[in-house]
């Protein structure tokens, strides 16, 4: 398959799924005019005309109604009254600007439409069959996945048990965390019904990255609520947690990146709550080694908990840690006792006898 086929079928299969968004419908009417589909292309414009009408904007509207003028669509009258009323709306100021974005794809929203169109090119389709499995959890594989048809389950195992974290639909993506970090899969992502992929490799997202920082910053913002989302279901002191208490911590966090001999969040606030999610870490009391930092540790600021001055927490490998508001720790510690319990009774500390993690 030719590179403009394999992007008109990407253009195609995404639009559905992203109806309001302008870089693929904008590509995929120049592509249909190519193709000598004029009247497919004036149909597609015309849609897309009423789809920013209803949201309000209206000079995207004048923009695909000009199209369907270009490429002479036969519904002259709806298409000149439309016009009118759509400049009127931006003449007066009406709502523009006013209204949410729609269903638009997020990882291209903030790219031009050749920086879109240079990104969804690098994807690559995978058809799944039902229960098998795209990513296990625990391998180490630098993909990401767009489901373009059919869902996938996200599944956790823990303690010899497995746990359903999600269920994702047709548009939803996933895969992310070993994208950006490099580390292991968190999850086993397998799919719940015959399914359509799209692959793209974790240098097309490092790409999008240093393309447009502002997708790039929403990239993450995704992935850290994801991660620390399933951290949660990991950790022993959140087995109590409720949904919307998960989604607070997941939401509310950052997560910070260390590599190996740098110290862990020198420049962090003294109260800060850290949570170590990945990687090896050692203790340091007095600037000397002082025993390895058991997995999952916390330290806290602003309590009894405060380590001591001298101690601090030394990356020896690549390590990811989640950085959580001192309120959650907080309103936690009055609300779960499993929690509180779990926090009373951590035996990990450095050879010293810090009172931290």
């Amino acid at each position: 398959m030719s590179a403009e086929k394999h992007l008109f079928s990407i253009y195609r299969d995404l639009l559905p799924l992203f109806p309001d968004d302008l870089h693929l419908a904008r590509p995929l009417i120049q592509m249909l005019q190519q193709a000598g589909r004029r009247r497919a292309a004036a149909d597609l414009a015309l849609h897309m005309a009423r789809r920013m009408q209803s949201a309000g904007r209206y000079s995207e509207e004048l923009g695909f109604l000009a199209i369907c003028r270009q490429l002479e669509h036969p519904d002259r009258e709806a298409i000149k009254d439309m016009e009118s009323m759509a400049r009127i709306m931006v003449q007066s100021g009406g709502m523009e600007g006013e209204q949410e974005p729609g269903r638009v794809f997020s990882l291209i929203e903030q790219l031009s439409d050749l920086e879109a169109r240079d990104f969804l090119l690098q994807g690559s389709y995978l058809s799944v069959e039902r229960g098998r499995a795209v990513v296990a959890q625990g391998e180490v594989s630098q993909s990401f996945f767009l489901i373009v048809r059919g869902s996938m389950d996200v599944e956790l195992e823990t303690g010899g048990n497995k746990l359903l974290l999600a269920n994702l639909k047709a548009g939803d993506y996933f895969g992310e965390f070993a994208c950006i970090y490099r580390i292991p899969r968190s999850a086993t992502v397998r799919a719940h019904e015959d399914a359509r992929l799209l692959r793209f490799s974790d240098r097309a997202i490092h790409d999008l990255i240093e393309r447009s920082p502002i997708a790039g910053e929403r990239l993450m913002q995704v992935v850290q609520r994801r991660m620390v989302q399933s951290l949660t279901f990991e950790h022993p002191a959140f087995a109590e947690l409720a949904a919307d208490d998960r989604l607070w911590l997941a939401e509310s966090s950052t997560v910070r990146e260390y590599q190996a001999g740098e110290f862990v969040c020198q420049d962090c606030a003294g109260d800060d709550w850290l949570i170590m999610i990945h990687g090896r870490q050692e203790w340091v009391v007095d600037l000397k080694p002082a025993g390895a930092v058991a997995p999952h540790t916390m330290v806290y600021g602003g309590s009894r908990f405060l380590r001591r001055e001298g101690t601090m927490i030394r990356a020896v490998g690549h390590t990811l840690v989640c950085d959580a508001p001192p309120a959650i720790f907080a309103s936690f510690m009055q609300a779960y006792a499993g929690f509180e319990r779990w926090v009373k009774e951590q035996k990990a500390e450095p050879a010293s006898g810090s009172a931290a993690g």
